[in-house]
């Protein structure tokens, strides 16, 4: 039996599987290969859109099926099929359109089909998609964009995150889930979408199946709770720490993958 069988890494990219520079190191390719060769299944696990996702599928080539949308969609780069998706209830039109209205601080991204549609872009935003080399379709209002919506994204200054998730935890309801994915980002989601959920997926595909998840930040946390081993590194948010079965004293900057596969 090959020395990673039944072994499954799902790695969160930002803040995880890639550095400060939004760079994957060779070092991390290498160690992602080496554990694939030995029979190790790998895949990504992050709030991006598959677009997002395929440059750096291009450079590891996961044998899993990945999770995209922060667990709204679980997709297969070897055949470019959707596995499973969860599109948010249509009221979220109304509620992203009190947003709107009331909090002008606030870039708006609309994410269907592979693409992004963009409210109101401000300097967070500009510096998103110079990171994720996406080019958004920019929109005046939400009625340019049909349903369904797999995730809506709201851009800030860091500062306004915190008043803003109290906010639009006041008005959502109970048909979405909410968390927050980045420094400046939160995100709108259908009720069931967590990383954590779709590990019940991985479980039917592969019987028996050992689930290794790592991660940075709070939507991160259910999957590094329900997997069967969990990394961060030293620099993660401390949800994510408090989840984690194992801190590593390594952070992104210094190949965390490569550090989790010796580990292993």
């Amino acid at each position: 039996m090959a020395k990673f069988s039944n072994k499954l890494i799902i790695s969160d990219i930002d803040g995880t599987l890639i550095n400060s520079n939004n760079q994957l190191t060779n070092e991390t390719v290498e160690a992602i290969k080496y554990f694939m060769d030995n029979g190790g299944r790998f895949a990504f696990a992050t709030g991006r859109n598959p677009i997002g996702v395929k440059a750096l599928d291009d450079a590891i080539v996961s044998n899993a099926p990945s999770i995209c949308y922060n667990g709204s969609l679980l997709y297969d780069f070897r055949t470019n099929e959707s596995i499973k998706t969860l599109f948010i209830d249509n009221s979220a039109k109304q509620v992203v359109n009190r947003i709107f209205n009331e909090r002008p601080e606030a870039a708006i991204e609309i994410h269907k089909d592979s693409k992004i549609y963009e409210l109101r872009p401000n300097e967070a935003t500009k510096i998103h998609f110079s990171i994720v080399k996406f080019d958004p379709i920019f929109v005046n209002n939400l009625d340019e964009i049909p349903f369904p919506w797999v995730k809506v994204g709201f851009w800030l200054g860091e500062d306004e995150v915190e008043s803003f998730s109290e906010y639009v935890k006041s008005i959502m309801g109970e048909k979405f889930s909410y968390t927050r994915v980045h420094k400046n980002s939160t995100e709108l989601l259908h009720k069931d979408s967590d990383k954590g959920f779709m590990l019940d997926e991985y479980r039917k595909l592969y019987d028996g199946v050992e689930i290794i998840a790592c991660g940075d930040n709070q939507n991160d946390v259910n999957m590094l709770k329900n997997a069967d081993i969990s990394f961060v590194p030293k620099n993660a948010a401390d949800c994510a720490k408090q989840a984690a079965k194992h801190t590593l004293d390594v952070t992104n900057d210094e190949h965390f993958l490569k550090e989790v596969i010796k580990r292993l």
